[in-house]
């Protein structure tokens, strides 16, 4: 897995990285990242940000245990989320869907395709803007 830190930036172009780990995620973000495609995949939640983060492209699949609440992506307060593209898989787990937004967090939805999960693709008391995309 990897971190970004706090007044860190990063940018990713490609690749995969899987998580294997409960409670811990593929990319946990509390800087600045820029994602440029490539695969991420997590038992647990895919995409943890604390921070800012554009996401243009890529592949977020979260293959959560039966019993675990896990996301695509998780937004927590005070962050702020842009999704340009991708594809965002919460698979149907327990309580799991494609998007969390915490109460303080922005997220906001140009693009992308959000594959169908049992509990909803997006969910959360933080702000959700969706200009566009696709939802199966």
């Amino acid at each position: 897995p990897i971190r970004v830190e706090a007044g860190a930036k990063a940018t990713i172009n490609g690749g995969t990285i899987t998580n294997v780990s409960n409670y811990t995620y593929a990319l946990d973000n509390h800087g600045d990242t820029t994602i440029n495609g490539g695969e991420m995949i997590s038992i647990h939640s895919t995409v943890s940000t604390y921070g800012t983060m554009t996401i243009e492209g890529g592949s977020f699949t979260c293959n959560g245990l039966e019993g675990i609440t896990a996301h695509a992506l998780i937004a927590w307060g005070g962050s702020e989320t842009t999704i340009n593209g991708g594809t965002f898989d919460g698979k149907d787990n327990y309580n799991g869907f494609n998007v969390d937004a915490s109460e303080g967090a922005v997220v906001n939805i140009y693009g992308g395709k959000f594959l169908p999960v049992h509990s909803g693709s997006l969910y959360g008391e933080g702000t959700i803007n969706v200009m566009g995309g696709e939802f199966f």
